[in-house]
């Protein structure tokens, strides 16, 4: 069936919506993000459709701009828009924080709730501070998976085509540090691809090592995906700890599914009034008078209530005498 799904599909069937539906929409790339994104929206004033793709939902948008329909937001993951300034401006398109949604969910607050049931605090500890410099773990991630962030990128650049789908880490990330071996990510995925020519892999390791050096912003260039991947990699091997319940001399394997599924549920409301996602939708409820609304009422009360906890925490300056 999704195969058959493309923007003209689904304008002709918001088209139809809107002759019996008045409520705004929210337009997200897929069915994962639909139910994460209900969490927070208003279902009385708002619905979440999943547009199956982030091209299909950044089509859609512009098909009804051109209609003139109204009330319609799509959010989307920026990908590298950031990074190579390709970013789509439309008003009514917005992007998660970083890189893609599981970016965002990395640098909130879930990350710690959802570490701390999988490893021990002193194995973290211990693993961090032989890092030089010492580095925060999410953090340490993202730094990890620059190389291979760029090397998408620069297969993308350069129209490579290679394929970058079930790569297993243990091939080319070392288990006591985390760290890429830009060599043999590059050999992985070259064979992955069937491609074998020694010369592109030359010109790849330059590229990768040149846009590495000039020090990009971590949380852009590195995907979430292959950062919960490393992620679940370190929890099965380099600090986990968690035992199966069936069997206590066995560790449950802990996988990147898994993970994202406890990453989706232990992102707070709170988490969300943080981001910048949560002002941009707030801006476009704005800019459209408020005629359509998306955020739920105690989403709203909650960024309310954070916003006044941080103010309440700047201590006014003394008067001068």
């Amino acid at each position: 069936m999704k195969e058959y799904i493309n923007s003209d599909f689904l304008a002709n069937q918001l088209r139809m919506i809107r002759t019996v539906n008045r409520r705004a929409v929210l337009i997200v790339e897929g069915d994962t993000d639909r139910r994460f994104f209900e969490r927070f929206i208003d279902p009385e004033s708002c619905y979440v459709k999943s547009a199956f793709d982030r091209e299909h939902a950044v089509g859609l948008i512009q098909k009804l701009n051109a209609d003139s329909i109204r009330g319609v937001l799509a959010v989307v993951d920026a990908d590298f828009g950031r990074i190579t300034g390709s970013l789509e401006t439309d008003l009514n398109l917005v992007y998660c924080d970083g890189h893609d949604l599981e970016i965002m969910l990395i640098k909130s607050n879930a990350f710690a709730s959802v570490v701390n049931e999988h490893c021990s605090d002193e194995k973290l500890k211990k693993f961090l501070s032989s890092r030089n410099p010492p580095m925060e773990f999410a953090g340490l991630l993202a730094t990890s998976c620059l190389p291979l962030g760029v090397m998408l990128l620069v297969s993308l650049r350069n129209q490579l085509d290679l394929t970058f789908d079930e790569l297993s880490f243990g091939d080319f990330v070392d288990k006591k540090t985390l760290e890429f071996s830009k060599e043999k990510l590059i050999k992985s995925v070259m064979d992955k691809s069937i491609r074998h020519d020694s010369e592109l892999a030359k010109q790849i390791l330059l590229e990768i090592t040149t846009e590495i050096s000039k020090q990009p912003n971590i949380w852009e260039m590195s995907r979430g995906h292959d950062c919960m991947e490393l992620l679940s990699f370190a929890l099965n091997g380099t600090i986990g700890t968690k035992k199966s319940e069936t069997d206590d001399r066995k560790l449950t394997k802990v996988t990147r599914e898994s993970l994202e599924r406890e990453f989706r549920l232990a992102f707070s409301e709170v988490d969300f009034s943080r981001t910048e996602l949560f002002p941009a939708i707030c801006d476009w409820e704005a800019a459209n008078k408020d005629a359509y609304k998306i955020l739920g009422d105690n989403t709203r009360a909650v960024q309310m209530a954070v916003s006044i906890a941080n103010r309440s925490m700047i201590t006014p300056p003394h008067p001068s005498k």
